[in-house]
């Protein structure tokens, strides 16, 4: 009996230091706290006790990681269709997702950032044909996450 409760207890504290590491690094969704536990052969009902462990300390947030990630996104700058993409990923409550991509989109200009990076890009195309470096930026925007008629109004702009 002693031995069984040592040995799960060995296993908590494990998984506790592990997540304690990854969350040194950057924060993390639940979902991916519990995937980095899962590929350490860590048990799912220990992985479960370390999740709720770290959501009841205030170190596990889906909301706060949403925000956080929304943030870093932006600023490299990325669209919402691929920033929304990352978070479903990651495990984030589509509802959440929403309600953090609304509470941004107040405070970013999506398509003053679109201009900015289609513009900076467009000048590494300088030496390659017209037709070619407009299908390149296009290409390299759409998987940047931004609107597709969006990409297409940008570059007819910067391009005329």
């Amino acid at each position: 009996m002693d031995r069984a409760l040592s040995s799960r207890d060995d296993a908590f504290s494990k998984a506790k230091a592990s997540a304690t590491r990854l969350l040194k690094i950057r924060l993390r969704s639940k979902k991916e706290i519990a995937d980095k536990l899962a590929l350490k052969g860590i048990r799912p009902a220990v992985i479960r006790k370390t999740v709720r462990f770290f959501t009841e300390a205030g170190l596990l947030d889906d909301r706060q990681f949403a925000r956080a990630w929304i943030i870093s996104r932006l600023k490299k700058p990325m669209g919402w269709r691929r920033i929304r993409r990352e978070l479903e990923l990651k495990g984030v409550n589509a509802e959440l997702i929403d309600d953090e991509c609304a509470r941004a989109r107040n405070a970013h200009d999506e398509d003053e950032a679109l201009k900015k990076l289609a513009l900076r890009r467009m000048r590494q195309y300088r030496e390659v044909n017209k037709l070619k470096a407009k299908r390149r930026l296009c290409d390299y925007l759409i998987r940047r996450g931004f609107a597709s008629a969006a990409v297409y109004t940008v570059i007819r702009e910067i391009s005329t």
